[in-house]
């Protein structure tokens, strides 16, 4: 089966949008967790989805519900590429450390733009860039990574109608997935995180 076999067939299942993403990506690559354990990361990652929308009352004042088929691809990928090095604790506690690099730019005075692109460069070498990309195309594609967004032309958020969208959004964004992380596997440099950045428009607001 291909990704989007695999994420529309847990679709069918009643897993929604997030687990189905998830679950399809790392049946492909064959990342052996138990079902629990797999359940258990997905309620983790909830309250980035529609359903935590009860904090979100205005658009740009109280956070933002992420597509559930992004948050998915997104976990998926760090589980497939999981190590005990990961983030936090070689990139943050090995940073913060007398010497560490974290440590070196807060201390030492640089312009605050070559603070950020060394922190940018280190957060690739994590995979963030890869994030940012599967995030670019996500949008590229859909205009928005919003899940209020993606439902706004159905109307109603619990209709066939709408699950039908989300199908399509799942199926695309788990095959999307899955070539990034093939990509990132074959050079793990390939993937730059872009001037779309948060961190990057922070800096181009204050200075």
């Amino acid at each position: 089966m291909t990704p989007a076999e695999r994420a529309l067939e847990y679709m069918r299942q009643g897993w929604g949008s997030r687990a189905s993403v998830f679950m399809a990506v790392l049946d492909h690559f064959k990342v052996d967790l138990p079902m629990e354990t797999k359940k258990w990361i997905c309620l983790a990652i909830d309250p980035f989805h529609g359903p935590s929308a009860s904090f979100y009352t205005e658009k740009g004042k109280f956070g933002i519900t992420v597509c559930g088929a992004l948050s998915g691809a997104l976990s998926a990928f760090n589980m497939v590429f999981a190590s005990p090095q990961m983030i936090p604790y070689e990139f943050w506690i090995e940073g913060m450390k007398e010497g560490g690099w974290v440590r070196k730019l807060i201390e030492e005075n640089k312009p605050i733009e070559e603070k950020v692109k060394v922190f940018l460069q280190m957060c690739e070498k994590y995979g963030y860039g890869a994030h940012y990309e599967m995030t670019k195309r996500f949008y590229e594609k859909f205009g928005t990574t919003d899940c209020a967004d993606l439902c706004a032309s159905i109307g109603d958020p619990v209709s066939y109608e709408c699950f039908k969208n989300c199908a399509k959004v799942v199926c695309w964004t788990a095959e999307m997935a899955t070539e990034i992380i093939e990509e990132f596997k074959n050079n793990p440099t390939k993937f730059k995180i872009g001037s779309e950045n948060s961190l990057w428009q922070a800096i181009r607001q204050t200075t």
